[in-house]
């Protein structure tokens, strides 16, 4: 072809000889190494487009594996877009990757959506580990928000079973059903057809109707005092076995006043009035006693107004005063004393009557006594 020419003269070519700087873009003969308008390596320039291309699909590849799609396709675009000769074969491999891109990016979205409903069917069936493995096979990068947060809460949901699961487990084994009926209704809010769980809870309901009932029972007994009917309910009822106690203890008391055995009494019941009252008469007996053995017939008397050898005592001690002409003492003992009284008119008449004997007024003395013979004789004289 003819240096001026700007097509190729081959009838089965007919291509254009003309093409675009790599730098200053203005027209230059397909055959010029350098731009003839702004002196750029031709050569140099279309290695370093073609390694720019070869970036661009690179990222795109990588992009494609981490299912960025929709990046990895705009990464292409410009290899996409160029039309230089010398790029058809990198532009080709570029369209051939977008192909892919597409071809993956359709599989995957069929796939998600097909996890998705499995899914949503694995929910239904509250198999919550099945929706998290289904869930965790769609890339990350492909969740979309409803399906994280559905992924989350499957998880939630699975560790809650599972937790839940492990504590019925161990208080059934244990025994310990404190809290078991609330960790059950618990485990079927999320596992509401759990055929073991729901047979649990029925029984557990169950066991909670009839202790209630026998609960009544017992306590309809206690309030009669019956602790033999609430025992033979409820074996280990405290109030039950207090009332029982106390019943028992009360027959063994009544048993030991019947005897007089306030001793035992008050080992039962350090309180208990009746027996503290016989103690106190025993303790009173015996001060009696033992004044008594000690001729202390005024303490026997101050315990005992009425106690008979004290009395007797007290006659002996007053007979003997009286004959000892201590009418004084006599009256303080016993003030209505008849002997008594006497003697000490007798004395007071005396004491009125020596001042007038020392004088010889035997008419004073006679008005006093009629009878005193010394003032007789006086009068006689």
């Amino acid at each position: 072809n003819e240096l001026s020419r700007k097509f190729c003269s081959e009838i089965d070519c007919a291509k254009s000889l003309r093409t675009d700087c790599l730098d200053c873009e203005l027209e230059i003969p397909l055959w010029d190494k350098i731009c003839g308008e702004c002196g750029a390596n031709q050569i140099e320039l279309k290695d370093v487009l073609l390694q720019d291309y070869q970036t661009a699909i690179n990222s795109a590849e990588e992009l494609l594996g981490n299912f960025a799609f929709d990046d990895a396709m705009a990464a292409l675009t410009t290899v996409l877009e160029s039309t230089r000769e010398f790029a058809v074969e990198i532009v080709n491999d570029a369209k051939a990757l977008l192909q892919r891109i597409g071809d993956e990016q359709e599989l995957q979205h069929r796939r998600r959506d097909e996890a998705t409903v499995l899914a949503d069917k694995q929910w239904r069936e509250q198999d919550y580990r099945s929706v998290r493995q289904t869930l965790e096979k769609i890339p990350i990068a492909l969740r979309s928000q409803d399906c994280g947060e559905q992924l989350r809460a499957a998880i939630e949901n699975e560790t809650l079973v599972k937790q839940l699961g492990v504590e019925i487990q161990n208080a059934v084994k244990q025994r310990k059903y404190e809290g078991l009926i609330a960790n059950c209704k618990s485990y079927l809010v999320l596992k509401p057809n759990d055929q073991a769980v729901l047979a649990l809870l029925g029984k557990l309901t169950a066991k909670i109707k009839e202790e209630q009932e026998k609960e009544y029972r017992v306590n309809a007994a206690i309030l009669k005092d019956d602790w033999k009917t609430a025992l033979a309910i409820d074996p280990r009822n405290k109030i039950a076995m207090q009332l029982k106690a106390a019943d028992e203890q009360a027959k063994a008391i009544d048993a030991a006043l019947r005897q007089g055995d306030w001793e035992q009494v008050l080992t039962l019941n350090p309180n208990h009035a009746e027996a503290m009252k016989m103690k106190r008469e025993v303790e009173k007996l015996l001060q009696i006693k033992t004044a008594l053995s000690r001729l202390d017939w005024e303490t026997a008397l101050n315990l005992d107004p009425s106690n008979i050898t004290g009395l007797e005592m007290r006659d002996v001690c007053i007979a003997g005063n009286l004959r000892d002409g201590k009418w004084e003492y006599v009256l303080s003992l016993d003030p209505k004393n008849a002997e008594a009284l006497e003697m000490k008119a007798e004395a007071e008449k005396c004491r009125r009557i020596a001042p007038f004997l020392s004088i010889g007024d035997f008419e004073s003395i006679l008005e006093i006594d009629s009878s005193n013979e010394v003032a007789l004789e006086m009068r006689d004289a």
